[in-house]
């Protein structure tokens, strides 16, 4: 498979921005915690919904980012890894919290990938409320939360959950509507009441998968039920 023009500029993004993301987590060793540290990853990888607009093909992408990974998190696995992969960078982030999540992670990106040819927008809500939403959730959960609701999780928790996922989807219906009108990107156009409406919802749905999900579990649960209802509203 020959990769060319946008396609292959969009890998060069993503790749840069994965090792931006690695580089950061690196950096941060001394100066948070394993779990912060985690999150931190997790937020930024959930960046490429800027980037994934450049692929022609979601079978570019699939195949030459997603599957990759994939791959080398199955490797880093604590069931199923091999030890030289398993104390790399990926395979110490894989280990920390759930021993699934990243794994879980990277297949609901890969869904999300596949949804991304005519649903690009209801996909990238899928994403931002797992990278977005589910992040900053936990770190505002951790941190701040006092108010128990059910397994472990916090009123707080879930009150940033849906903030973090209704402010970043609004920001990127704003930056596709920006992307279509400089005529960088062709796509159906979201009205105004969507526009107000979509976000809103997409961080109810958010918070309430992060709430009934158990473990890592939520990090397939929070993508596709967002990623559907927004579907369902016309993104």
């Amino acid at each position: 498979m020959m990769i060319l023009g946008p396609d292959l500029w969009g890998l060069i993004a993503v790749y840069f921005l994965i090792g931006a993301a690695l580089v950061i987590y690196a950096l941060s060793e001394q100066r948070a915690d394993n779990a912060t540290r985690r999150k931190i990853l997790h937020v930024a990888i959930g960046n490429f919904v800027l980037i994934w607009w450049l692929f022609q093909s979601a079978w570019v992408m699939l195949l030459s980012f997603v599957l990759p990974f994939l791959v080398i998190l199955f490797l880093c696995h604590p069931c199923c890894g091999r030890e030289p992969f398993r104390r790399t960078m990926i395979g110490e982030a894989s280990r920390e919290g759930h021993s699934s999540g990243l794994l879980f992670y990277v297949v609901s990106v890969g869904v999300m990938v596949l949804l991304s040819g005519d649903h690009i927008m209801a996909a990238s809500m899928g994403i931002l409320a797992l990278a977005y939403g589910d992040g900053f959730g936990s770190l505002i959960g951790r941190k701040l939360g006092s108010r128990p609701l059910r397994g472990g999780k916090t009123v707080e928790g879930s009150l940033a959950v849906f903030a973090a996922t209704a402010i970043s989807g609004a920001l990127m219906l704003l930056f596709y509507g920006f992307l279509m009108d400089s005529g960088h990107y062709v796509g159906t156009a979201v009205g105004m009441p969507l526009l107000l409406i979509a976000p809103l919802v997409a961080g109810i749905v958010a918070s309430l998968a992060e709430l009934l999900s158990p473990g890592e579990y939520d990090n397939l649960s929070i993508p596709l039920t967002v990623a559907l209802t927004m579907m369902l509203l016309g993104l």
